[in-house]
């Protein structure tokens, strides 16, 4: 009889805890949940320019993303664009510092400094630009949004990011109060996340680079690598795995971890280049193609 009394009661809870979350699921597909996700439009937005047309994205995140307590997840978009275009991503409207730099002003490119007064050039290029989202907790959450823009053109594309967990206050549905304090607690993040964060040191992750270059010969061209961990990860170039120094004929290596092609007066021709940055807990490496084409008209 007790333990019939027992099993009783579970099922009792456990019809309790489902009719709670169905609630729940409706009041999350309500109308004005829709008229919310309505208002805050989510997807990619471009400002046409009169060179509309020479940016686009290639890739994109999804739309809306929903993530997990403790999960770590990354959000990627690729673009080509003429010319190089700058990329950066947006919390809520607020730029993201990424890498060693809190700076957010965009520098000049060595390579429109000294190519200034030379030549028309292709300026064409693929660039690839990452956001790595380590330990998510509701504090994360929001809309993240990829921009890429250039002196005459602009778009973006948004991801809204929103927590699994489908209960978000003390006082929200449940089956009974020490339903609703559990939940409550799990999704405020006061347990301990699925992935224990490292706070003394993160591998090295790069997290914009270009893919692929196409220009004229004889022209200086500059690929992107730029990474981020903790300690500061350190860039190394290569070639025909051949490791590129200061020292080597024909190349700058830049502070942020850029390479420049000072001096290429070569017939049309291929090269392939890898980027690789490490530090003491990990390394990351990619490879950045250039495409040199005739300076003839």
């Amino acid at each position: 009889m007790k333990t019939t009394s027992i099993v009783v009661l579970i099922l009792y809870y456990w019809l309790g805890c489902c009719y709670s979350y169905r609630d729940i699921y409706k009041k999350q597909r309500s109308p004005f949940r829709r008229n919310w996700y309505q208002q805050n439009r989510v997807g990619s937005k471009r400002v046409r320019s009169p060179l509309s047309g020479k940016l686009h994205f290639s890739s994109t995140p999804e739309e809306q993303k929903i993530v997990s307590i403790g999960e770590s997840f990354t959000l990627t978009c690729d673009i080509i664009s003429k010319p190089h275009a700058n990329m950066y991503w947006n919390k809520n409207g607020v730029r993201i510092p990424q890498g060693a730099s809190s700076n957010l002003v965009d520098e000049q490119r060595y390579e429109d400094k000294v190519s200034a007064h030379r030549r028309p050039r292709v300026r064409q290029s693929s660039q690839m630009l990452q956001l790595f989202i380590d330990c998510f907790t509701p504090e994360k959450a929001g809309t993240y949004e990829c921009v890429a823009e250039t002196d005459s053109h602009r778009i973006s594309h948004s991801t809204v990011v929103e927590t699994a967990c489908p209960v978000t206050g003390q006082n929200s549905y449940g089956a009974d109060f020490l339903f609703r304090i559990l939940n409550y607690m799990l999704c405020s993040g006061r347990f301990p996340a699925k992935e224990q964060c490292n706070s003394n040191g993160m591998g090295a992750r790069i997290y914009s680079y270009t893919t692929y270059r196409i220009e004229k010969s004889g022209t200086a061209v500059q690929l992107s690598c730029r990474a981020q961990g903790t300690p500061t990860p350190t860039i190394s170039w290569y070639k025909d795995k051949k490791k590129i120094l200061p020292s080597t004929p024909g190349y700058k290596l830049l502070a942020n971890g850029d390479l420049v092609l000072e001096s290429w007066h070569l017939n049309e021709h291929f090269f392939l280049f890898n980027c690789k940055a490490e530090n003491d807990f990990g390394n990351d490496s990619i490879s950045s193609s250039v495409y040199l084409v005739s300076n003839k008209k």
